[in-house]
């Protein structure tokens, strides 16, 4: 069957968006890639810097290959969102990337994991040529895994708005949270387990089983997706897309006060959180390794020093999913809704509540309470030369990281509509949540604007809000992106200088004696980076400050 869209008749579509099987299973179903795709993300946040550092590439060249991480979330993000749009394919719009990217990620983790096996078979082993390949297949490795992660999780977001109705992508949305919390606490978590021990059969070190497991479970989750969910097939589609008008649309694009007032807030917040998410394992482990309070010198190896360094990503991780379970049901709106009062069934939040002043628990108040504690946190490294202290600290930062990968969002919605009808007006009798997430979710985005970390989505039902125009909301989303990008390249430069001055003569993550005093060059650097990052959070944190109390100034 043939349908015309309703807006013009140059756009037709084929067939019904729909998920196979009893309908409590169809948001469980539609998110399960989040779940496979956010493995390989932890894996390969917890483990690719040490076991780079163990194939003898120093610290400041590692900081280099990183710009993976930012270079990919520049390009692929919005190319694969535009191209994917405009697909007439007869499998439907996102079922091929979704599966061709599941299949490069899954072949990227697995030579990540398998480098120096893949390596021997074109070299001989314990040769420099074998030393040489091995360590351009795991930065090889490294690319793909990052910019193929990019695509298939731009996909796997923008199948749920696809399929589902508008009143049921807040549970949808709400389900790939979970899936996406999950994921990172299963990641992290096996990670800490020691699997040669049990899985030998798999490979001779943690990181080989590793990327074994994750592999599969991410070629399975997508697996079952394609399976359970249809798509609509667009057969014919007017709109033609290029990548110079993609970028040229990125870029000359003029946000509106607000939105530039948030770009501003991701910049500084960005370049705090980069050395976080690759340094935070290589830091713990090597604290792990010259902690002179431990009486085990001899038996201390790379390998435990990686899963200690991964255990308190797991902490972070969990602190990070209960953070983005429990907050959503204590802020407060910037306007009430229409009609009764809404009450959470939560007798916790209804205690919070009544205790905290309303404008403590607005969102924007939140996110710059966030920022200041993790300013706080990671400058508190600096007392503690302890792997067991500056794992809690690591810990507690998972709450900037829910607020950071929900509030800006949310916010950037919502600030579109306030900037686009000049004021105040855009509240009237219009729950401001309700606005966050119909702009958020609009389906003619032609603009994919998720950004490495997929972010949590806004608790919100969305509504019938006039957008005036879908597709500035999606530019608009996607210059949040670029600001978020553009200082992790920063970051990295400074970081690779500081590690080059730095760098010890013993390279990477080797056993060292625990018998000295704590001097070791390679976690002090990566703490003055940590730092470095701190206070740009804190710069943050005072523009954040501000937006706030402009913000509160249209509280009714």
């Amino acid at each position: 069957m043939s349908v015309n869209d309703a807006n013009t008749d140059t756009v037709s579509w084929e067939g019904q968006a729909k998920v196979k099987g009893p309908e409590w299973l169809h948001k469980p179903l539609l998110t399960l890639g989040l779940l496979g795709l956010q493995t390989v993300w932890s894996i390969e946040l917890g483990f690719s810097a040490p076991y780079l550092q163990s194939l003898g590439l120093s610290k400041a060249a590692t900081a280099v290959v990183f710009i993976a991480g930012p270079l990919s979330g520049l390009l692929v993000q919005p190319l694969a969102g535009a191209f994917a749009d405009h697909s007439t394919s007869r499998y439907g719009r996102r079922r091929p990337f979704i599966l061709a990217a599941s299949l490069i990620s899954a072949f990227s983790i697995l030579l990540l994991g398998y480098t120096r096996h893949v390596a021997s078979i074109f070299t001989t082993i314990n040769t420099q040529a074998n030393d040489s390949l091995t360590i351009f297949l795991a930065v090889l490795a490294v690319y793909l895994i990052d910019f193929s992660i990019n695509a298939v999780q731009a996909a796997d977001r923008a199948l749920i708005v696809d399929t589902l109705p508008s009143y049921e992508q807040e549970g949808a949305n709400a389900w790939a949270g979970r899936m996406i919390g999950v994921g990172s606490c299963m990641g992290f978590f096996v990670g800490n387990i020691d699997l040669t021990r049990y899985l030998p059969f798999l490979g001779d070190t943690q990181l080989e089983i590793l990327s074994a497991l994750t592999a599969a479970f991410m070629i399975l989750t997508h697996l079952v997706v394609s399976y359970a969910v249809s798509e609509r097939v667009l057969v014919s589609d007017a709109g033609k897309t290029s990548v110079a008008k993609v970028f040229k649309t990125l870029f000359t694009a003029n946000p509106p006060p607000r939105v530039r007032q948030l770009c501003l807030i991701q910049f500084f917040a960005s370049m705090g959180w980069f050395p976080i998410m690759f340094w935070s394992t290589s830091y713990i482990g090597e604290l792990y390794l010259d902690d002179t309070s431990l009486g085990d010198a001899d038996s201390r190896t790379a390998d435990e020093a990686t899963r200690i360094g991964t255990r308190a990503m797991l902490f972070q991780a969990i602190v990070s999913f209960f953070t983005a379970a429990i907050m959503p049901t204590l802020i407060q709106p910037l306007v009430k809704p229409q009609g009764a009062e809404k009450e959470t069934p939560n007798p916790l939040s209804k205690l919070i509540k009544r205790v905290v002043p309303p404008s403590l628990l607005d969102l924007s108040a939140v996110w710059t309470f966030s920022h200041i504690l993790f300013a706080v946190t990671i400058f508190s490294t600096i007392f503690t030369s302890s792997y067991v202290g500056s794992s809690v600290l690591i810990a507690i930062v998972g709450f900037t990281w829910a607020l950071a990968m929900w509030a800006p969002f949310t916010l950037v919605g919502e600030s579109i509509l306030l900037d686009a009808r000049n004021g105040e007006a855009i509240y009237e009798g219009v729950d401001a949540q309700d606005i966050e997430r119909e702009v958020l979710f609009d389906e003619h985005a032609n603009t994919s604007t998720e950004h490495l970390h997929p972010p949590l989505p806004p608790q919100a039902q969305p509504s019938a809000v006039d957008v005036t125009s879908a597709n500035q909301a999606g530019i608009m989303l996607g210059i949040l992106n670029v600001s978020m990008v553009i200082p992790q390249f920063l970051i990295t430069g400074l970081a690779s200088l500081i590690f080059k001055f730095m760098e010890p003569k013993e390279t990477g993550i080797e056993r060292r004696s625990a018998g000295a005093d704590f001097d070791n060059t390679n976690a002090r650097g990566i703490g003055i980076v940590m730092r470095i990052g701190a206070g740009a959070a804190f710069i943050a944190a005072i523009l954040s400050y501000r937006f706030t109390k402009d913000r509160l100034s249209h509280r009714r």
